[in-house]
C-alpha cells in the first residue's frame, strides 16, 4: 500500500513553488507557516527596511492565500505590500 504524499503533512517545493492540491495539503495554516519561514530566512538574509511585495495569479482563492500571507507577514515580520488584482507569473 503507497501513502498518499499529501496526507503526509510534509509541504513540497518544485521547480515552479509550492506542489500541492488546494484544500488538501495547500491550505491557509500551511500558507502561514510557509510566511514564518520565509520571514524567518528573510529577517537573516535581507534589510528590514524594504518591503516584501505578495502577489497572486488566477488559480482558486489566490486572492484569499495572498491576503492570509499579507496578514500574517504583518504580524510576524513588518512591512509587506499585497498588489491587487492579478499578477500574472513571468
Amino acid at each position: 500500500m503507497t501513502s498518499n504524499p499529501s496526507k503526509s503533512g510534509e509541504i513540497k517545493f518544485g521547480t515552479d513553488g509550492w506542489r500541492g492540491i488546494i484544500a488538501d495539503d495547500f491550505t491557509f495554516p500551511n500558507v502561514r507557516k510557509v510566511t514564518r519561514a520565509i520571514a524567518s530566512y528573510l529577517e537573516t538574509a535581507y534589510s528590514q527596511d524594504r518591503p516584501v511585495l505578495i502577489a497572486y495569479d488566477t488559480r482558486f482563492l489566490a486572492d484569499e492565500f495572498a491576503r492570509t500571507s499579507a496578514q500574517f507577514w504583518q504580524i510576524w515580520a513588518g512591512m509587506c505590500k499585497l498588489l491587487i488584482g492579478i499578477v500574472p507569473p513571468q
